[in-house]
């Protein structure tokens, strides 16, 4: 059935008469009830009585049943026309995400926030996954793009569209005897017997740097990711090594940039090479500048 049909319906039983319905929808009087007769028709049901001697209509039981349903039907279909363009235009739609464990937290506060903000009907997968997981989600087309702190297996199928690098920082409660005064840098000499928690991201750059200066570190928790390390730090148990202090300081900790020597890692954000893009993932990577000019 032609949802014009229901449509005029609904202006019949809002009119309150078909004459006023006919105007409404400037068509003939005759027009509107012969279209009422084949929806009746079409139902199997009358939807409609007039008393005889009055010009206002009544709905049957059949009647009320439609004229509920025939709301539903009629949002339904501009609520489905909306989506679909707001999907073309990509303002709509899914961006899928494969992240490193301990990118997520900043990705999502200094990226995926702000555009939610202007595209407020994009919705997010996120997947929180180890390098190999990530490398088979992307060209899998399962994630669109990718934010990886560590060579992906089979760069030659990827596009780096961004690449930072993150410095190490010490992470201690302010309660600590030894750190928490201030957030001057401290050498790796500075952390002899020094119980340390260490996220996973930097763990082994980290332990390399220490074995080439005879450094044999207290290790007490390597974690998957920061947020767990700074759990430790922030209890006053251990000392954390993370990459990037986060935005908010006021967390309870001090944060030292590590010297001598200088750690860091690399976030880089990535996508499968010679793939098209969606509209939403196009619009994403626009929005931060990140989207090459011949995906534009």
């Amino acid at each position: 059935m032609d949802l014009q049909y229901y449509s005029d319906f609904l202006t019949v039983v809002r009119a309150g008469t078909i004459a006023a319905a006919a105007r409404q929808l400037n068509i003939a009087q005759p027009a509107l009830t012969y279209r009422l007769k084949m929806l009746e028709e079409y139902l199997g049901a009358p939807v409609l009585t007039t008393e005889r001697g009055a010009r206002k209509i009544e709905l049957t039981e059949a009647g009320e049943y439609l004229y509920e349903r025939a709301q539903y039907l009629l949002a339904t279909e501009d609520n489905l026309k909306r989506e679909i363009t707001q999907r073309v235009h990509g303002t709509a739609g899914e961006l899928a995400v494969a992240l490193s464990p301990s990118t997520a937290s900043s990705f999502i506060r200094e990226r995926l926030i702000p555009f939610s903000r202007t595209f407020p009907r994009v919705q997010y997968r996120i997947d929180e996954v180890s390098i190999a997981l990530q490398t088979d989600l992307l060209l899998a087309g399962k994630a669109e793009i990718g934010v990886v702190n560590a060579p992906l297996l089979q760069p030659e199928r990827f596009r780096i569209l961004q690449k930072e690098s993150e410095r190490f920082v010490l992470a201690a409660a302010v309660e600590h005897k030894r750190f928490g005064l201030n957030d001057e840098p401290v050498a790796l000499d500075d952390l002899r017997h020094v119980p340390l928690a260490l996220s996973r991201g930097c763990a082994d750059l980290f332990l390399q740097a220490c074995d080439a200066r005879a450094l044999h570190p207290e290790i007490l928790s390597i974690c998957t990711t920061r947020t767990a390390a700074l759990i430790w730090a922030r209890e006053n148990r251990a000392c954390a090594v993370v990459p990037k202090a986060p935005a908010a300081a006021a967390d309870g900790l001090r944060y030292h940039p590590l010297s001598k020597p200088p750690l860091a890692v690399y976030r880089s954000i990535v996508i499968v090479a010679d793939r098209p893009l969606t509209k939403v993932a196009r619009n994403f990577l626009q929005f931060h500048s990140l989207l090459p000019p011949e995906l534009a």
